[in-house]
């Protein structure tokens, strides 16, 4: 498997939207489990205040995260309802002009975009791998 595409985004909620947004992350996580085949996991996490989340998602490739975007474009809207704002987007992998477009586009302006394009080593495994080789 070549280098996969992450990208985690983070951000605080508005006070007492922890519910509504944990709501609306299972509509979402199945939504794309169900449609997006290629995205290789896809994860939302809470701090310990249930302020701050970050979603974290692993693609093969830029191209599976811009289908994501665009995929699922009206349910990233809906979601900033709940978002008081976001502190920062993080991309590490090899992406495009139109993957960071989209990115830049669907976020808040002046939220820090951190892009590490370059991996230097490491490896990738799936289940399925795993339970091949057991």
């Amino acid at each position: 498997m070549s280098e996969p595409f992450i990208f985690i985004g983070t951000h605080r909620l508005k006070e007492g939207k922890l519910q509504d947004f944990t709501k609306t992350c299972v509509e979402l996580a199945k939504f794309v489990e169900q449609n997006e085949p290629r995205l290789i996991a896809f994860n939302l996490y809470v701090d310990e205040n249930g302020e701050e989340v970050s979603v974290v998602q692993v693609h093969p490739d830029a191209e599976s995260m811009l289908f994501h975007m665009n995929f699922a474009r009206e349910h990233i809207e809906q979601s900033v309802d709940v978002f008081e704002t976001t502190t920062s987007i993080q991309v590490y992998g090899r992406t495009n002009d139109a993957v960071l477009e989209m990115i830049r586009e669907l976020s808040v302006p002046g939220v820090p975009l951190i892009v590490k394009p370059h991996g230097l080593g490491g490896f990738t495994r799936s289940v399925a791998e795993r339970t091949l080789s057991s």
